[in-house]
């Protein structure tokens, strides 16, 4: 379910929009009947967009988010960065905290895009550790099988800041000892002047994945995965 709720992206996706657009299109074409009803029902998610363009709106959804708390460590023995929304987000987080802190272990736990950016940033190929991981759920899974090895490490993980309450929620569900860093979207919306009241695809891509992690904590939830 969750799945395939991915692959369609939640209101604010692209995808889900073209897939409305040619569902519409061909009701359209075969139940002429249909039209007005079409028409009504184009205009309603044409105005769902307007709205969850908005840069205010963006951020109340974000806000509305479970809150986490933000602690960075003065020494860092294992990185590991998760792979999701905002890889360039987690990108500029991450390189920056492995130029600073130089910690023993680097991982990436996810597809391999972050790693290309990590080795682009000069880090070399050889001391970044690759798992792939589908989903946040497999992702602490092998976060908790890396640590088994060495527990005594002190760990840190990165995310993005929207996934980072679903992510928290899963490492106190695996008794995971770690600190979580949240790092910031790949582009942020405009924070202030006329702009920030003016719809932007920047803010409809933090509407998006927002309302992707409210819906997915509460899959979560439902599957007894966190409480």
């Amino acid at each position: 379910m969750l799945e395939v709720a991915k692959w369609f992206g939640a209101p604010g996706s692209l995808r889900l929009l073209g897939v409305v657009i040619a569902v519409t299109v061909l009701l359209w074409l075969i139940r002429p009947r249909w039209r007005r009803g079409l028409i009504v029902s184009s205009l309603a998610v044409a105005a769902l967009y307007l709205v969850l363009a908005l840069p205010p709106v963006a951020n109340a959804i974000e806000r509305s988010l479970p809150a986490t708390a933000q602690v960075t460590p003065v020494t860092i023995d294992r990185l590991v960065i998760f792979d999701g929304d905002n890889r360039r987000g987690r990108a500029r987080v991450g390189i920056a905290l492995i130029k600073e802190r130089q910690p023993t272990e680097i991982w990436v736990i996810g597809m391999g895009w972050l790693v290309e950016a990590l080795s682009d940033a000069g880090i070399p190929r050889t001391l970044i550790h690759h798992w792939v991981a589908p989903t946040t759920s497999d992702q602490v899974r092998d976060l908790k099988e890396i640590m088994s090895r060495s527990p005594e490490q002190k760990t840190i993980v990165i995310v993005s800041r929207l996934q980072a309450p679903r992510t928290a929620a899963l490492l106190r569900a695996a008794n995971l000892s770690v600190t979580l860093i949240a790092s910031p979207a790949d582009q942020e919306p405009p924070a202030n002047g006329i702009r920030h009241f003016l719809p932007t695809y920047l803010a409809l891509r933090i509407s998006r994945d927002a309302i992707y992690e409210h819906a997915a904590l509460w899959y979560y939830r439902k599957k007894g995965w966190i409480q």
